[in-house]
């Protein structure tokens, strides 16, 4: 009997949509597609994990699948008349070659609603990046950061960390005639330190990945869902245990309130109230951006944490399109949502934040941008520009929300 066998461990994490997109093109039969249909497939695609040693499928199974390795090995076995035929071996990028008629009749009749919602997916999840970034974590880590996460310096960090909210909290009357002092000349000082910011909240991941002995590939900027974005790529931590994976996801925030620390305690001691206001609203912007970060309604930070705390991966997919596919018929049957708490739970909050996002985003544009492009452009103008960006954004959100709800219902049981 043939058997596909996993041999070391499969990622434990979700792929991205372009790193769907990538498998599939190495998969021989698919190569010639073109990236509208690509796109459908890959979201079309369940990710499963499994451990060594794992049947994944034996001969004689209904061959309606298609399997594509997207991190650790798997092998096929098969008993020829002679005696065990030896293990064919598969890793990142190797499937099997052949694919299922009804799939590909499928992808080649994307209706054009579904290739709306992908183009608006695309739209909110766009990135890009630049390779070769490891070499410079790995000299960053030799160079020092190896320090951090010593004994002694993690314990003065977490200290530093409770001085510094202590420190925020008690400013008091401090900050409110520093803030009335400095004005706008704080965005000169803002602008700059939170980019800064995001700077040392990626570079926290980066080197935590490299204190667990992996490599960070790539890195690069995007846009995702409501606001801009920078990333590391983690995803050599996909083979790593549990815990460690959530250290990852822990530690770009955990940068920050160092940061934080430090900017709140500098307000607290510079005897000029500008330097003082510039501090405290830094490190204001530095426990926001932890704040947002450690929310797993969108895939963020405490996404991950919590779906590996969870040991859900995948949790928003299938939670969304359970929640799209599955809740009216669960709603009519006795005891239909038993066993689907977390889905609910999950798909109606993300629904509500994204909804929630989509109403500040136009308050924001018009309460913010609207007035700074009023400076330079007649008002009816600004109006008219502020509009258009908060509906294109609003839109492309609606869009992929939508997407999601309608993606391919999850395989039962996987």
């Amino acid at each position: 009997m043939a058997k596909l066998v996993a041999s070391r461990d499969a990622a434990p994490e979700s792929v991205t949509e372009d790193q769907r997109v990538a498998l599939l093109r190495g998969v021989s039969a698919l190569a010639a597609l073109p990236d509208p249909l690509l796109d459908y497939l890959a979201s079309c695609l369940h990710e499963e994990r499994h451990a060594a040693g794992t049947v994944v499928v034996a001969e004689g199974e209904v061959a309606d699948r298609l399997f594509v390795v997207a991190a650790g090995q798997a092998e096929v076995t098969a008993a020829g008349s002679s005696g065990p035929v030896p293990p064919r071996h598969a890793g990142p990028r190797r499937a099997t070659p052949e694919l299922p008629g009804d799939v590909l009749q499928r992808a080649l009749h994307v209706p054009w609603w579904q290739r709306a919602l992908l183009a608006a997916r695309k739209v909110v999840t766009w990135q890009t990046a630049i390779g070769g970034l490891d070499p410079l974590v790995t000299r960053l880590y030799a160079g020092g950061g190896h320090l951090l996460y010593t004994r002694p310096a993690q314990a003065a960090l977490l200290l530093l960390i409770v001085v510094g909210l202590v420190a925020f909290f008690s400013g008091g009357a401090r900050v409110s005639a520093a803030l009335a002092a400095a004005g706008p000349a704080l965005l000169l000082f803002l602008i700059p330190a939170n980019l800064f910011g995001v700077l040392v909240h990626e570079a926290g991941h980066a080197l935590t990945v490299k204190a667990f002995g992996r490599e960070v590939p790539r890195g690069g900027i995007g846009w995702y869902w409501f606001g801009p974005i920078a990333f590391v790529d983690t995803s050599d931590m996909w083979l790593a245990d549990r815990w460690p994976r959530i250290a990852v996801s822990l530690a770009g925030g955990y940068a920050n309130l160092v940061l934080a620390a430090c900017a709140a305690l500098g307000a607290l001691v510079v005897p000029d109230l500008v330097w003082a206001a510039a501090l405290w609203q830094f490190a204001f912007y530095s426990y926001w951006m932890v704040t947002a970060n450690l929310n797993p309604l969108l895939e963020f930070d405490g996404y991950y944490v919590l779906s590996d705390w969870l040991d859900r991966p995948n949790l928003r997919p299938r939670a969304m399109a359970w929640l799209g596919h599955e809740l009216l018929p669960a709603l009519r049957t006795p005891g239909g949502l038993r066993g689907h708490t977390l889905d609910l739970l999950y798909g109606v909050g993300s629904v509500l934040y994204v909804v929630l996002m989509g109403v500040l985003t136009v308050v924001i544009y018009r309460v913010t941008l609207q007035h700074w492009l009023a400076q330079v452009l007649p008002a009816p103008v600004a109006a008219g520009l502020v509009w258009i960006a908060a509906a294109l954004v609003v839109l492309s959100a609606g869009g992929a929300l939508l997407g999601e709800l309608r993606a391919a219902r999850p395989t039962p049981g996987r």
